[in-house]
């Protein structure tokens, strides 16, 4: 059995609206401006396509070669340029050297004064060599290289202690 009712089209499109109406997209005039763009190039491109001409590194070459090139900063006096550039060469390398020379020298400071910088930078090391005077330098190198091994790999030691813990 067939249905024989006739629909009004404009209320059928009004209530289908109602229940979702049309939003446009948050890039749509984007896109319409990309669609419109591109038929405008297409259109100039046809008009005037780009094509190279057969002879243009010919040409390219030939200028090169011709030796009528203007360099964009001509050099006037070649030889100051190039006394300019070997004297400032050495003023450079007297200045690194004795920069070198005045940085290379021995500070002095006394192996108390670097003990006590070593202890006052590591709290753990400090608290370590105040629980036994009698260490070393040496073992307090060992010991400060033992607690930064320890400190790099956490997680590491973190898991070797609770393993033995337990």
């Amino acid at each position: 059995m067939k249905n024989n009712a006739t629909v009004d089209a404009d209320k059928r499109l009004e209530t289908l609206l109602a229940g979702t109406p049309l939003e446009p997209s948050g890039d749509f005039a984007h896109r319409v401006y990309e669609a419109c763009l591109n038929e405008m190039i297409d259109a100039k491109l046809a008009q005037m396509p780009v094509e190279p001409s057969s002879d243009f590194s010919a040409r390219v070459m030939a200028e090169i070669s011709s030796g009528n090139n203007v360099v964009a900063f001509p050099q006037r006096f070649p030889a100051f340029r190039r006394a300019l550039r070997v004297s400032a060469a050495g003023v450079a390398a007297v200045l690194a050297v004795t920069v070198g020379i005045f940085s290379l020298k021995p500070q002095a400071v006394s192996l108390n004064e670097q003990v006590a910088s070593v202890l006052s930078s590591d709290p753990e090391l400090a608290r370590l060599a105040s629980a036994d005077d009698d260490f070393t330098l040496s073992e307090l190198v060992a010991a400060s290289e033992l607690l930064t091994a320890l400190n790099d790999n956490s997680s590491q030691t973190a898991d070797f202690f609770a393993y033995y813990e337990n």
